[in-house]
């Protein structure tokens, strides 16, 4: 996202097809996966229905509305922070550890730094707070495969999390799915190195 435009509008006000179609996908994606497939099909269900073939036709604000409904209060920044403002985070792994234990199993300790910013129509950007969001923290085997993969909560700064997985791990990092609007999605993930 770091060529993204000094104009960027929140999702509910995009104009712009590609805009909505790109940034659509991403937030709905992001949603589903929090707060699950079949709930997010049922608001859509429900607003089909609502508006079933007769005016006044649905509109991005009765859409958001009808998410909202369905989503938890311990998820509802995400309503804001994917469809009502232009968030960004800032998420990175300074650091990633890893320290074989007796048992075959491996510890792998991540320092990750984690912000997010709200940007204004003409890209201003002000820092927006975390508290206790959940993000997913993955962990990949030399294979490339996806052998850890959870949620933990994050809120602003720095933090320190140590996981315990069953393959020898080679990367690790925070969003691997990039389900969130990264500024700069590449410095998500660290090399694993051997624990001093």
């Amino acid at each position: 996202m770091q060529n993204r435009s000094k104009s960027d509008v929140p999702l509910v006000e995009a104009e712009a097809q590609h805009l909505a179609y790109l940034k659509g996908s991403l937030a709905l994606f992001a949603l589903q996966d929090y707060l699950g497939e079949d709930v997010v099909n049922g608001a859509l269900a429900n607003l089909l229905k609502q508006y079933a073939d007769v005016p006044p036709y649905p509109s991005a604000t009765d859409l958001v509305a009808a998410l909202r409904a369905v989503t938890p209060e311990k998820y509802q920044y995400l309503i804001t922070d994917l469809f009502e403002t232009v968030t960004l985070y800032d998420n990175r792994v300074t650091a990633a550890t890893v320290s074989p234990r007796a048992d075959g199993k491996f510890d792998v300790t991540l320092t990750i730094n984690t912000a997010k910013v709200r940007s204004d129509e003409v890209g201003n950007e002000t820092p927006a707070s975390m508290n206790q969001e959940e993000i997913d923290v993955g962990v990949y085997n030399a294979e490339g495969k996806l052998i850890y993969l959870k949620k933990h909560p994050f809120s602003d700064g720095a933090s320190s999390l140590t996981i315990t997985v069953d393959q020898p791990p080679i990367r690790a990092g925070i969003d691997p799915l990039h389900k969130l609007i990264d500024k700069l999605p590449d410095d998500n993930w660290g090399a694993v190195s051997k624990a001093s």
